[in-house]
């Protein structure tokens, strides 16, 4: 496939581009290049040109700097006298200004953690913000390294590219994937966030909204970066159960986003956290038992869209229930759109103890995904009772797409009880 002629040649200089004949200073592109020792785990000490006094800013070698018509670049040259040779493909789209490449160095020298190609870059963060503000600049391309095993960052930024391939490249991509998420959310590899959980009830007539909001936040050069997963557990119930009055219990991402006040660019509806392993399960008060279940959701699927069902045998209707984990009945792959059982409660037993559960891999990770279980309670000891108890339990796994270990990650649990009054 034919090249675009986009070529530079930087040698031993800051910032030059050599071409065979001279050349308008709005058609030239630029290119800079910083070397931060020590970053570590703090996003905080990896700050910009101008905080950092320009004393991190180096030379670069030899560097030949080449753009496909394909929207993919390869560089090639010494950071810290180190070789680089990168390639990087498009990826995809995050916004309307910026799509995200994945690179990797075929000299095995550096670890790619970013590399990206944005326009509109008043809106972008970068770490020569002070070569933009003085030259206003229509474009970047950002590409971030750091050397394997090692905790320093090298950024190189190449201004004024002015290479009218964002559109072509935007007709073939999709736009927040999870993919483009891992590649947009780079920081996360490498910084230690700081986190919280927050827990907040909402009461709206018989139903308890129960949120749970995951809160990451970064700041690095000159910014903050904070990403929001909220989630909802509610219980739905009727005040009476006078005959196959139901139940709902549905755990659902309620808002999911990426927020960088200063600088939009950086802005998704997306994060990296979501949840898998989820389940639901509950227990029945003496006298009432679950007649009929309804299944539904919306997941990311990682597999089949399989629901597992249990529940314990045998247990009495005048005994007291309670919440399981390993029930002694199971029937698996359950259909997640396409499941209503009726259940048979009598001699055998009834069905006062049980639970639903996602399979592995089926994962809620955007806004809108959810899981709901739909219980239809019977009294079937045919007497009137006050002060019924339907007990519940939500469990899930916070995990995230970068695969980073934190405290605000692993198992999650979310207990509540709900009275009623049940009639025959």
């Amino acid at each position: 496939m034919k090249k675009i002629i986009t070529t530079i040649l930087i040698m031993c200089l800051l910032c030059s581009s050599v071409f065979a004949a001279p050349i308008e200073k709005k058609d030239r592109i630029f290119l800079y290049s910083a070397y931060i020792s020590d970053v570590g785990k703090d996003s905080r000490n990896l700050k910009n040109n101008d905080l950092d006094n320009g004393k991190f800013q180096i030379k670069s070698k030899n560097i030949i700097f080449e753009i496909q018509n394909d929207g993919s670049i390869t560089l090639d040259g010494q950071l810290n006298n180190l070789d680089l040779n990168l390639t990087a493909f498009p990826k995809g789209i995050v916004n309307e200004n910026v799509y995200v490449l994945s690179g990797e160095d075929k000299a095995s020298n550096f670890e790619i953690l970013y590399v990206s190609y944005e326009k509109n870059i008043q809106n972008s963060l970068m770490y020569f913000r002070d070569v933009y503000e003085k030259n206003q600049y229509n474009d970047i391309i950002k590409i971030y390294t750091r050397p394997y095993g090692s905790q320093d960052i090298a950024i190189i930024e190449v201004f004024n590219t002015n290479l009218d391939l964002f559109e072509k490249v935007q007709m073939n991509r999709t736009v927040g994937s999870e993919d483009v998420s891992i590649e947009q959310f780079w920081y996360g590899k490498i910084f230690e966030p700081k986190v919280n959980e927050e827990v907040n009830i909402g009461l709206r007539n018989s139903t308890d909204y129960n949120y749970g909001t995951y809160t990451y936040e970064y700041n690095h050069m000159g910014a903050d970066i904070k990403q929001v997963f909220k989630i909802s557990r509610y219980v739905e119930n009727p005040s009476t159960v006078d005959s196959n009055d139901a139940f709902t219990t549905s755990l659902k991402v309620v808002d999911e986003y990426t927020e960088c006040l200063w600088y939009p660019n950086e802005n998704s509806d997306n994060t990296h956290m979501m949840i898998d392993e989820v389940r639901i399960d509950i227990a029945i008060d003496e006298g009432d038992a679950c007649s009929e279940y309804y299944i539904d959701g919306t997941v990311k699927r990682g597999g089949s869209l399989d629901v597992d069902f249990g529940w314990n045998t045998s247990i009495p209707l005048g005994s007291v229930a309670s919440i399981d984990f390993n029930y002694n009945k199971t029937i698996n792959n359950l259909d997640l759109n396409n499941t209503h059982e009726i259940l048979n409660n009598g001699s055998d037993g009834y069905y006062r103890e049980l639970g639903t559960r996602l399979e592995d891999g089926n994962k809620l990770d955007a806004e809108g995904h959810y899981f709901t279980t739909k219980w239809l309670l019977t009294n079937y000891d045919h007497q009137t009772k006050s002060g019924q108890k339907f007990k519940v339990k939500f469990r899930y796994h916070m995990v995230n797409l970068l695969d980073y270990t934190h405290w605000i990650n692993g198992d999650k649990s979310y207990t509540e009880t709900k009275s009623y009054t049940s009639r025959p």
